[in-house]
């Protein structure tokens, strides 16, 4: 039996992929998640304005407060953002905030084998994920800054991506340690700065000091027994600079119906 035109069209139609939700307009967004979605999930949407131009993203309630602590304060209280579904990030990057956007639904921020990927980047979006009580996110991009380190090149994070991290995270961060567990265990000390025509010294007194003190403290304690097939602390183990998250609720579902892990 001969296929109609619109049959044939119908069967090889591929499913549409978040990129191509991500570039239809706003208002449409919602209900094409909302068909993406079980009927688990509450169905009820909230606006996150975001940036100095207050670019609306059109959300699940139910996923941003499951995923971020200071959502579920913000939309499950009695603050004005719950009585209008509406919360205002004016002081927030639209580009980290659409990284966090699709993850929320995707659980992914990047291909598989990480090749778009820099640290820079996914330091910034943990400084949001940080911000917003999101700690799945967080142990991802932590994985994830451990992938792109363990490239054949070896990427580090740059004096800016240093200093943002120092300066919008706590003392107790993670991040914070990785990154300078990195520099302590991957970077000859004589080679540091060198990149940039500055001296060790030079590059030294330009960083954070908590980031010094942590890569000197870790060498003074390594020199006496400092081999070359010593491994680092984020190679035997990464799962350290992982935080731990109490669940909610059951978990949400991805956009392929699939329950979402968020062990």
């Amino acid at each position: 039996m001969a296929q109609t035109e619109e049959e044939s069209t119908s069967r090889n139609r591929k499913r549409p992929t978040l990129e191509s939700v991500l570039i239809i307009p706003l208002d449409l967004q919602a209900i094409c998640f909302s068909l993406c979605f079980s009927s688990s999930i509450n169905q009820t949407i909230v606006t996150v304005r975001v940036g100095l131009d207050a670019e609306p993203f059109l959300i699940h309630k139910d996923l941003l407060c499951f995923y971020s602590s200071y959502f579920r304060g913000a939309l499950e209280g009695t603050f004005r953002e719950a009585r209008e579904n509406t919360v205002l990030l004016s002081d927030d990057s639209v580009d980290v905030f659409r990284s966090f956007f699709g993850w929320l639904y995707t659980q992914q921020f990047q291909p598989s084998d990480g090749q778009d990927l820099t640290i820079s980047k996914l330091a910034r979006i943990y400084v949001f994920a940080d911000k917003i009580g999101a700690t799945v996110l967080k142990n991802q991009i932590i994985d994830s800054i451990n992938l792109v380190h363990s490239r054949p090149k070896g990427e580090l994070a740059d004096n800016e991506t240093i200093d943002h991290v120092f300066e919008h995270t706590p003392a107790s961060s993670p991040l914070r340690q990785l990154l300078v567990d990195q520099y302590a265990y991957d970077v000859d000390p004589v080679l540091l700065g060198r990149s940039d025509g500055l001296t060790p010294l030079e590059w030294f007194l330009a960083r954070p000091k908590e980031f010094i003190a942590g890569i000197s403290i870790i060498n003074t304690g390594r020199l006496p027994k400092r081999l070359k097939d010593e491994k680092a602390p984020f190679e035997m183990d990464p799962s350290r600079y992982h935080e731990k998250d109490e669940p909610v609720r059951g978990a949400p579902h991805a956009l392929d119906g699939s329950k979402i892990d968020t062990t």
